[in-house]
């Protein structure tokens, strides 16, 4: 009989092999490994792991003439985010405030989110006394941006269900609204042109509308010089690989609201 736990297999099959392992296997791999060592070693030879390594391999070769690119855009983005240490320890100072088992899993993006903000704040706007910061989406990061960045105005939305989460981490200003059926500029015309950075991160994959149209509302809502910092999950990261092998994964259909949803 086996000394690993049923969660621990799930866990480190994920982790390894990017995806869910199936019920069987779960109990099978629990009956059969004795430690983490050999539960580790057994993943680490499984064919998907191994093929994911060939693809890195195929990966770093065709992309191996980019590398200097790369190098220059990452030193340039680097100096971009370069703050200070006094800026950084506010900022790591605001996250710490959250304890919630989230936040604590996703800090280091939480700390890139903030300071991206402090940064297009200090660099880019800092000729103002204070800029007008939409956040789309509300989270327990919506709270770090105002508490780890000066000279900032915070607004937020979210679906009108998630009104508890703007109570706990949002402001005061707050504009409920379901993006996959209202326009934020229709609904509240007081927000055109309002918005020096409208906050868009880890929000467009859970939703169905077309992007194109939900970025054109986004624009309408902001100020002159103003911009959208966007971001959404990696899709062709490592753990992503052996999806690729296996075809694509069912999904909800995009829709446009100038088309009408699908049947």
């Amino acid at each position: 009989m086996g000394d690993i736990g049923k969660d621990v297999v799930s866990l480190a099959h994920r982790l390894i092999l990017g995806y869910d392992p199936a019920a069987d296997v779960v109990e099978k791999l629990a009956a059969e490994m004795s430690s983490l060592e050999q539960l580790r070693s057994h993943l680490m030879l499984h064919f998907d792991t191994r093929r994911q390594m060939e693809m890195l391999k195929v990966m770093g070769f065709l992309y191996r003439s980019r590398e200097a690119e790369e190098l220059y855009y990452e030193q340039e983005m680097d100096s971009f985010l370069a703050l200070g240490a006094a800026v950084e320890t506010r900022i790591r100072s605001a996250i710490n405030k959250q304890t919630d088992e989230y936040t604590r899993f996703h800090h280091r993006r939480f700390f890139d989110q903030v300071r991206v903000l402090g940064a297009i704040r200090t660099k880019i706007f800092g000729h103002l006394n204070e800029i007008n910061v939409l956040d789309i989406g509300v989270m327990s990061v919506s709270a770090m941006y105002a508490d780890g960045i000066e000279g900032l105005r915070l607004y937020t939305t979210d679906h009108p269900r998630r009104s508890g989460e703007n109570a706990n981490f949002g402001s005061r200003d707050f504009y409920p609204a379901d993006l996959e059926t209202e326009e934020l500029s229709v609904r509240y015309p007081e927000l055109i042109g309002k918005f020096h950075v409208i906050i868009f991160c880890e929000v467009l994959e859970h939703l169905k509308l077309s992007p194109n149209e939900i970025l054109r509302d986004f624009k309408r809502l902001l100020a002159p010089g103003g911009m959208i910092y966007l971001t959404t999950p990696n899709g062709n990261g490592v753990r992503r690989i052996p999806c690729l092998f296996r075809g694509p994964k069912p999904g909800r259909p995009i829709f446009s609201n100038q088309q009408g949803r699908p049947s």
